[in-house]
């Protein structure tokens, strides 16, 4: 399972490079929702820094709704600091009168949350580069490549499919971020298979790896070539019949057989990695039977990944 990945950054001189359209009226949507439901509109900050030089004046409204919820959030975390260097101070007086289990421990969360707290503030009060801007996991949102009206079109999608005319308490129940590829035709993906397909540019990939003592590691897998990855992905447009409002777009990565490499470190999968040609052809499977489908998923870059402990 490709449990998490670090997506490509600067979109702007990507899609000019490529004639591609940037999405910016869901881009828009998506953080006027933020400012109202967090949870529904989880965006990594990676795509809050693409949005720091606005040039179209939806993009300076997008600019201006970064800039309000950032000053939103701010002022949450700072209540936090503040209740959280209480509960230390307190902690540290019961610590004084005697060791106490349950002091010990309050001053271990306190001094933990204070530093997370603290983290946070820092990455929102300033725009410099951190190495997870542009990681997503699921439930948070990606950029992807879609086809719509006969034209490229780069857009925001979740990361974790939401199948049409399921309720939105799905999420809770399933993990559908992955497909395996020798399911494609299984319940859950037969509808979007050949039918809705979407390509995930990024830049490496995450996996849970145990370790030779047997603990949990965190792997990064890179490309040797320092080539983008397309990640072939299924795509789904989500509402709610009884909201007209309510609209999510998500997505799913497809997963396959492990590279030697990849197997070495003891995971499973790995994403499918096309080549550009078939990451456009992928995007139009009209007129496309199953097996020429599944031809089209082994039209792949070749890559060779390495891989490094990550932060």
């Amino acid at each position: 399972m490709c449990y998490s990945a670090k997506v490509v950054a600067r979109w702007r001189e990507f899609c000019r490079a490529s004639s591609i359209r940037i999405d910016l009226e869901e881009f828009h949507r998506l953080y006027t929702l933020r400012q109202h439901d967090g949870l529904a509109a989880r965006l990594p900050r990676g795509f809050d820094l693409e949005f720091s030089s606005p040039e179209a004046e939806l993009e300076r409204q997008i600019q201006a709704a970064i800039a309000a919820w950032r000053t939103q959030r701010m002022a949450e975390l700072e209540r936090e600091l503040f209740a959280q260097r209480r509960r230390l101070a307190e902690a540290e007086r019961r610590l004084a009168a005697g060791p106490t289990k349950s002091a010990q421990e309050s001053r271990r969360i306190a001094s933990n949350r204070i530093q997370q707290a603290l983290s946070k503030l820092t990455l929102l009060r300033g725009d410099q580069p951190h190495p997870d801007d542009c990681r997503i996991f699921p439930m948070g949102y990606a950029p992807i490549l879609v086809r719509r009206g006969g034209e490229l079109l780069l857009t925001p999608a979740r990361y974790q499919i939401r199948p049409r005319g399921k309720p939105a308490g799905i999420d809770r129940q399933l993990t559908l971020f992955n497909a395996r590829r020798d399911r494609l035709t299984a319940e859950w993906w037969r509808p979007l298979f050949g039918t809705s397909h979407a390509i995930l540019p990024a830049v490496s990939f995450f996996e849970n790896v145990a370790g030779p003592d047997g603990r949990n590691r965190v792997l990064e897998f890179i490309p040797a070539n320092g080539r983008t990855l397309w990640i072939a992905c299924l795509y789904v447009e989500w509402g709610d019949p009884r909201d007209p409002a309510s609209r999510l777009q998500s997505c799913a990565s497809i997963t396959d057989e492990p590279t030697p490499e990849v197997a070495a470190t003891g995971h499973d999968r790995v994403p499918v990695n096309l080549t550009w040609e078939a990451a456009l052809r992928w995007l139009d499977p009209s007129g496309l039977g199953e097996a020429e489908l599944m031809s089209l998923l082994d039209q792949r870059q070749g890559t060779r990944y390495v891989c490094r402990e990550a932060a």
